[in-house]
């Protein structure tokens, strides 16, 4: 109780230096994206206090992020993704694991707690509780996975980060979920009819190269923001799984199958989903399409 309300103490300050790294980490990126009705549209928040002049000047930077064509014109994924996105995204996950870091260890626990159980026995027992992870837990918000379902050295990529860890992967989501929280004002981002949701598009399994594949949009409303932006990304995942796996789960249960490898990738490049952001909602669109 004493860690999460210190946890939240927190919340301003972070906020303030997440918006000013990114914002800084923009000054090094090439080519401008911005045209002058967007940067009219900042000026009015720059009218009233110190605070929103400083984010004006401040903003102003952003329209040096670079508008990067990916290799894949229709995806990006972690190894066509410009350096510099990945640069802010891995810059920032540390910062907030700096603050909120010293509950990660009681979430991965209390999560283990929850989620026991033995692995999915067949391919679509793991496609359904894929599905609950999205319908039921919204999982892309608030981190909860089906555990038993995933290796403990899954390895976890998405278009700016890479790394090995089904806990790590936990606790990265939701020492973010009291920050979303605060930024959409529901005070929980996991709560139904919140301002963070996880829209299931699609699912299918592929049995002979053993996968289960989503396809999904993730979208949130980060309203106590002064410019109303909002996040709208529509990516696919898929789910590469195996039978056993190479760590046994706590229980001793060692059949069943395993995701060993989590793959997504946006519809969009990295540097446009990090855009919106900074700009006012539907500025940015979620499809190149």
């Amino acid at each position: 109780m004493i860690q999460n309300s210190l946890r939240r103490v927190y919340l301003l300050p972070l906020v303030s230096i997440i918006a000013c790294c990114t914002l800084n980490y923009c000054e090094s990126l090439q080519n401008s994206l911005a045209t002058k009705q967007l940067r009219h549209s900042y000026t009015k928040y720059a009218q009233h206090n110190s605070f929103q002049v400083w984010q004006q000047r401040e903003r102003n930077e952003i329209f040096l992020l670079k508008d990067t064509k990916d290799k894949n014109e229709e995806t990006s994924s972690y190894k066509n993704s410009d350096s510099s996105s990945k640069g802010i995204v891995s810059s920032l996950t540390g910062i907030v694991n700096l603050f909120m870091g010293e509950g990660a260890e009681e979430t991965s626990n209390d999560s283990e707690a929850v989620f026991v159980g033995a692995p999915p026995a067949s391919p679509k027992d793991l496609l359904e509780k894929i599905r609950d992870d999205y319908v039921v837990n919204n999982y892309l918000w608030t981190g909860d996975i089906f555990l038993p379902a995933f290796e403990k050295e899954c390895r976890f990529t998405d278009p700016t980060l890479s790394f090995v860890g089904r806990d790590k992967f936990v606790s990265n989501v939701k020492n973010l979920t009291p920050i979303v929280g605060f930024l959409t004002g529901d005070g929980d981002a996991s709560k139904e009819g919140g301002g963070c949701r996880s829209e299931l598009l699609d699912i299918s399994v592929n049995e002979e190269e053993g996968y289960v594949q989503t396809r999904w949009n993730m979208i949130g409303d980060l309203n106590k923001l002064p410019w109303n932006p909002k996040i709208d990304v529509i990516g696919r995942t898929k789910f590469w799984y195996r039978s056993g796996g190479n760590s046994a789960q706590s229980t001793g249960v060692e059949d069943g199958l395993r995701v060993y490898l989590y793959d997504e990738e946006w519809e969009i490049p990295a540097s446009r989903a990090l855009l919106q952001l900074v700009t006012p909602g539907g500025t940015i669109k979620n499809s190149l399409e």
